[in-house]
């Protein structure tokens, strides 16, 4: 199994639900296709709490991927058991940066009323290695500096999901 540093933000933001910033659009792809170094099953060292978790992306024809991430791996019986979310996203490169694309996965919410509020994007930027990956996800007044330096087009609002 390779290691998978969560920086706190994607790890608070996918865990707790904190303010990051939610995209209608992913940043754009020219060529969808799946970065190999992604694939596979990532385990993160225990937190301070002694927790850990496990990521786990699996490669689609289309080059995007479904994400399995595990929550709670070390909490003791009695105390909820684990957390488990499921995502769909793509990897693209902006100039030499790898960032992610995902969302929580679109057919898990087919029926539900407020499915829009879900899909938005999150972003993150990535470094993997033969053995190791490392995830951030933007800040959002990082985000606000790349719309008023022309770098990134759009607005930034407030979140519907929370944040």
């Amino acid at each position: 199994m390779k290691n998978l540093s969560l920086l706190p933000l994607f790890s608070a933001a996918l865990l707790l639900g904190a303010c990051v910033p939610e995209f209608e659009n992913p940043l754009p792809s020219e060529h969808v296709e799946a970065d190999t170094a992604l694939l596979g099953d990532w385990r993160s060292e225990p937190d301070a709490g002694g927790d850990q978790s496990r990521a786990a992306f699996f490669a689609r024809t289309n080059g995007w991927y479904d994400i399995v991430f595990l929550t709670g791996l070390n909490r003791r019986s009695g105390t909820g058991g684990l957390d488990c979310s499921l995502y769909e996203g793509f990897s693209t490169r902006v100039g030499a940066r790898a960032f992610l694309c995902f969302r929580l996965r679109e057919r898990d919410f087919k029926d539900r009323r407020d499915a829009p509020e879900h899909f938005r994007f999150l972003i993150a930027g990535y470094e993997a290695g033969p053995n190791s990956l490392e995830v951030s996800i933007l800040s959002e007044s990082k985000v606000r500096d790349l719309i008023k330096g022309g770098v990134l087009q759009g607005q930034a609002g407030q979140s519907t999901t929370g944040g």
